[in-house]
């Protein structure tokens, strides 16, 4: 995603937030859903402990993408949130899915 489509998702999104992640999500209308993944060096200083997040929240989405209907997603890691197991991390995923698919529908 270009800055631009970015700018476009955090001006009136869909939210979701919870220890570990904040979901922002709005309706676009190229007919499928797209993801956009943030983790700042501020939160998580290691780089493998950033990429192992950002693996864990791309594979959660390549898994429900077809529940989530032409949706432009960005989550954003908090910080801590790589003290957390893969296990729960999938779990708070899942929820998050389900509430801005509801909520974009």
């Amino acid at each position: 995603m270009t800055s631009s489509e970015f700018s476009y998702i955090f001006e009136n999104p869909i939210k979701s937030a919870d220890s570990a992640y904040t979901v922002l999500a709005r309706v676009n209308s190229t007919g499928n859903s797209r993801l956009g993944v943030i983790v700042s060096k501020k939160n998580i200083s290691s780089a493998v402990k950033r990429n192992r997040m950002k693996r864990i929240v791309r594979e959660s989405f390549r898994l429900h993408k077809t529940n989530i209907n032409s949706l432009d997603v960005v989550v954003i890691c908090k910080k801590n949130s790589e003290r957390i197991v893969n296990k729960k991390l999938f779990k708070q995923l899942d929820k998050h899915w389900k509430l801005i698919n509801e909520q974009g529908q």
